[in-house]
């Protein structure tokens, strides 16, 4: 799962700069209970700020992603990057970041980590619409994601207020993996029963259950969802 990080550091924020301030949220430290699995510099979200004066700012690239996850799938792979730049001092912010397309999950400010709930991160209906369970998705109460991602929207906005003029902001491109079908399919199989989770040697996703399900033979069954 990709979600934006905006990240507040009181020095210009080169490489060594932002692995300092991401090294305490990431698996070397927390574990299981990382907040990143790997991150870049721009990457899928490159582009994002808007500079009143681009000299001073810092440009990332969207091959900042590992080489596996380079694709054009809609957001910003090679060859496609917002109008904007990546790291830039408060004071030369133009516009609100939510204006050129995006929106941070989550606020690291002096190495405390704020957001990334996965009610912020997950969407469901988006997700299950993705899936190709769009009578699950119109059927899904996402209240609580809707009143969560509200509160999160408050919060960023104080947050980002008490920024001092003179601190950097960077926008990192943050991966967190989450068992996507696993955490939805509860949410399917209240309409397709028969849709069951299935795990073989390298790959798992969501097949409509046959008696004949075999490790090596369930990935020629209709594969509904996958993990990402």
């Amino acid at each position: 799962m990709h979600f934006i990080a905006f990240v507040v550091t009181n020095e210009k924020p080169t490489e060594a700069v932002l692995a300092a301030a991401m090294a305490p949220f990431g698996p070397d430290v927390l574990g299981d209970d990382h907040k990143w699995g790997w991150w870049g510099l721009g990457g899928r979200y490159t582009g994002l700020l808007i500079p009143h004066n681009i000299a001073n700012t810092i440009k990332g690239k969207p091959d900042a992603m590992p080489p596996w996850e380079r694709r054009d799938d809609g957001l910003r792979g090679p060859g496609k990057t917002g109008p904007g730049v990546d790291a830039l001092q408060h004071s030369n912010l133009k516009y609100p970041y939510f204006d050129t397309g995006g929106f941070p999950a989550a606020v690291v400010i002096h190495e405390e980590w704020h957001g990334s709930d996965e009610n912020i991160l997950l969407g469901s209906k988006h997700l299950l619409s993705q899936m190709g369970f769009h009578d699950v998705a119109e059927a899904f109460d996402d209240t609580e994601e809707r009143r969560v991602w509200e509160a999160w929207l408050y919060e960023v906005a104080d947050l980002m207020q008490a920024v001092c003029k003179n601190c950097w902001i960077a926008v990192v491109d943050c991966h967190k993996y989450v068992n996507v079908a696993l955490k939805l399919l509860p949410e399917i199989q209240k309409l397709h029963p028969n849709v069951v989770y299935h795990e073989t040697d390298g790959a798992s996703g969501l097949i409509v259950s046959t008696d004949n399900v075999t490790p090596k033979g369930w990935m020629k069954k209709r594969l509904l969802g996958s993990l990402h």
